[in-house]
């Protein structure tokens, strides 16, 4: 999937979702300021949502959702190579719909054939599986997924 969505807008969502277990709305949420470029961090502060008057920037729902976590070398580079001003998912600054991004992300799963089912939600949940069997303690996984309860992670 990385090797399809090279040179394209889906290259970043899919790392951040797969290689970092970020949720969409925290995708859509992150600003340049919030990547720590020398120490290879990034921190959830703020999430995009929609609502019928259009789109929210809000803090995160739980305290644990919001939080700092390392960023894996490959996908700090692609970062580092695609960096600009504002929000990291955005052309020209402004906030960019989640809702329509994912519209346009089922069409690239549609065009180079990756089963239906595949999301960025799937890609999260890819993440927390590569955790897990890499032997990660759950209390870990739960913290850099930002999950609330632990049951949540187990599973």
């Amino acid at each position: 999937m990385v090797i399809a969505a090279e040179n394209t807008e889906h290259l970043i969502p899919i790392l951040l979702a797969g290689l970092c277990g970020l949720r969409r709305e925290e995708i859509f949420g992150l600003t340049w300021n919030d990547i720590d470029f020398d120490n290879a961090t990034l921190t959830v502060r703020q999430v995009v949502t929609t609502s019928r008057e259009g789109l929210d920037i809000k803090i995160p729902k739980t305290k644990l959702s919001a939080r700092t976590i390392s960023i894996p070398d490959p996908v700090l580079e692609v970062l580092n190579q695609s960096k600009s001003v504002s929000y990291v998912m955005s052309k020209n600054g402004e906030v960019t719909h989640p809702g329509n991004y994912s519209h346009r992300f089922k069409k690239f799963i549609d065009k180079n054939n990756f089963p239906p089912a595949t999301g960025l939600h799937k890609l999260r949940h890819f993440h927390a599986t590569l955790l897990l069997d890499a032997g990660v303690p759950l209390k870990y996984a739960q913290s850099r997924l930002g999950h609330s309860n632990i049951n949540m992670t187990a599973h």
